[in-house]
């Protein structure tokens, strides 16, 4: 299993829509690409979705990761559920292998969709990573503060720790 995306890093987008994974994401890409092999001469692969948890972002998956969410989708009993992931999910995905330096490339319809000119900013999410114009991340981080949407830092802290431990008897 590969390892947790965690942090936030700004990288530049340059003229062709070339942009630098982090390299902490990079072992987990690699990690989570179970055809992948160093000696095969290939980059890892990768799963981008635009707008899937309804932000304007992508969210990227390891091939690990989304192989599970699809065996889940399609495991499921509910035919709505399965058409709608296939409408939201895998319509909007594409699937990219990273290059030779680690990056990259963002279409240019991918950069108009998201507003991304100069950088992005990547935000790991444990199970996946996101991709962002920088202000479109600062007005989605404003806008939740704003609302109240989500927990703060201690509450949230406090449920977690309220919360059986997975394996955790009794």
């Amino acid at each position: 299993m590969a390892g947790s995306f965690r942090g936030t890093y700004t990288h530049k987008v340059d003229a062709k829509g070339r942009v630098s994974v982090p390299a902490p994401f990079r072992r987990n890409i690699e990690a989570g690409d179970p055809a992948w092999n160093p000696d095969c001469g290939e980059q890892p692969r990768l799963i981008l979705v635009l707008g899937m948890h309804e932000n304007n972002c992508l969210d990227c998956y390891t091939q690990a990761d989304m192989a599970a969410l699809e065996e889940r989708a399609l495991a499921s009993d509910d035919y709505d559920v399965r058409e709608s992931f296939t409408e939201h999910v895998v319509a909007n995905s594409i699937e990219l292998r990273l290059d030779d330096n680690g990056r990259i490339l963002l279409s240019p319809a991918l950069r108009r969709a998201l507003g991304i000119e100069g950088e992005a900013v990547f935000v790991g999410k444990l199970d996946r990573f996101e991709i962002w114009a920088p202000a479109a991340r600062e007005a989605h981080l404003s806008a939740r503060q704003s609302a109240g949407d989500g927990l703060g830092r201690r509450d949230m802290l406090r449920r977690l720790m309220r919360q059986k431990r997975p394996g955790a008897e009794g």
